[in-house]
């Protein structure tokens, strides 16, 4: 019997997601059918449905994968607590999407914006940042809200960038990038 926990069933469904992928590096989500998957796969299409209720549903679960695989990176939940964002934390979140390139170089690029990696957005995740001295003195919540979405869109963008151009830098380079301070001072009031 074929259940969903067995080696054949979990063979079937990363045979599903691998083909699913690799279409998806040249089409978009929408012009991709569970004909395509069934055939490019070799299964037949009662095979699909026995995991997925139609090709939104095969992305989402893998986006809940990649998600739970990243909140590992910055969460011990055998202790319930968080690890340190740090450049080490970094390096391993960037060493875990590199490996998984192509799915985030088509999940952040999506066109409607709305993708993004938020491993800073979690309440647990705000009660954390709270502590940095980057939020000292930002005692109004809207104020922290503004400052957690500039940082998230910032993150979000480089590892786009990154992703883009083929990773040019290790995850090592790329998250002392990240993770040194910023002392560009930059001023966006008129000049005089």
């Amino acid at each position: 019997m074929n259940t969903k926990d067995n080696s054949r069933s979990k063979h079937t469904k990363q045979v599903i997601q691998s083909v699913f992928l690799s279409v998806l590096e040249s089409k978009e989500i929408s012009k991709i059918t569970v004909q395509e998957i069934c055939r490019l796969a070799d299964i037949n299409r009662s095979t699909f449905y026995s995991h997925y209720l139609d090709v939104r549903d095969l992305f989402g679960q893998i986006e809940e994968v990649m998600t739970q695989s990243i909140a590992k990176v910055f969460y011990d939940f055998e202790k319930e607590e968080h690890k340190p964002f740090n450049y080490n934390r970094y390096v391993e979140l960037l060493y875990y999407i590199q490996k998984n390139r192509s799915f985030y170089q088509i999940y952040l690029n999506d066109p409607s914006g709305k993708n993004s990696i938020n491993i800073h957005m979690t309440e647990s995740g705000r009660k954390l940042l709270e502590e940095k001295d980057f939020y000292e003195g930002a005692a109004q919540r809207n104020v922290m809200e503004y400052r957690l979405e500039y940082y998230r869109a910032g993150l979000n963008a480089i590892i786009r960038r990154w992703l883009n151009l083929g990773c040019p830098e290790t995850p090592e380079e790329l998250a002392a990038i990240i993770t040194q301070d910023n002392n560009l001072n930059l001023s966006f009031a008129p000049s005089e």
